[in-house]
């Protein structure tokens, strides 16, 4: 009947508004995850930069490496 087709339209247009509104929220959101974890990525990068460096920094503070490197650079 013209009702049931009129009750059908309006129930289609009210779910293509829903999935339209929310393309565009969950979209966006797949783009923040992406970037969140292309962020931890450079971050992972960067954490790992700066333990070679405290490591490197740790045996620079020995004796042993301070006279090693005292020999290496003055011939000794």
């Amino acid at each position: 009947t013209t009702r049931r087709l009129s009750l059908l339209g309006v129930t289609l247009a009210a779910v293509a508004a829903a999935l339209a509104l929310g393309v565009v929220p969950f979209r966006d959101w797949l783009e923040q995850r992406e970037r969140t974890a292309d962020l931890q990525a450079q971050v992972d990068e960067v954490d790992a930069v700066n333990r070679e460096y405290e490591d490197r920094i740790d045996a620079l503070n020995t004796d042993e490496e301070i006279e090693r490197r005292a020999r290496s650079d003055y011939n000794l």
